[in-house]
């Protein structure tokens, strides 16, 4: 399988998962969810995509938006999540405004994984 193609089929498989938390949670409704997958947005002359664009709440005081960004790499080759991903994922959050940022890989690096738990106490911190 191309590396594209598993990229899409770990995109895929989280919008599904997503949206069988939300139909099962009786405290949510699907209708106040929108999922825009392959999301394009060019901000200062730089383009980002963010593999999904999750928004709550539209048009209402209550509006959140969540990014996820997945990494389906293959742990037998060299590529691996690194600290630069992580990153630019932080300043994708950061630029569009979002309110929470899920990353999803499936190998990181030693750094990567370090970084991840340095955002994530520094996140819930801030709450």
């Amino acid at each position: 399988m191309k590396s594209l193609e598993k990229g899409l089929e770990l995109e895929k498989a989280f919008e599904v998962l997503e949206k069988h938390i939300i139909q099962n949670n009786p405290q949510l409704n699907i209708r106040d969810f929108s999922f825009t997958p392959r999301f394009k947005k060019t901000v200062d002359g730089v383009p980002m995509e963010i593999d999904l664009y999750i928004v709550v709440n539209k048009g209402t005081s209550y509006e959140s938006t969540f990014l996820v960004e997945c990494k389906n790499w293959d742990k037998e080759k060299t590529k691996k999540v690194s600290p630069t991903e992580i990153r630019d994922f932080i300043d994708k959050i950061e630029t569009l405004k979002a309110n929470k940022g899920i990353f999803v890989g499936t190998v990181f690096t030693k750094g990567a994984i370090s970084i991840r738990f340095v955002i994530w106490a520094v996140h819930q911190y801030r709450e």
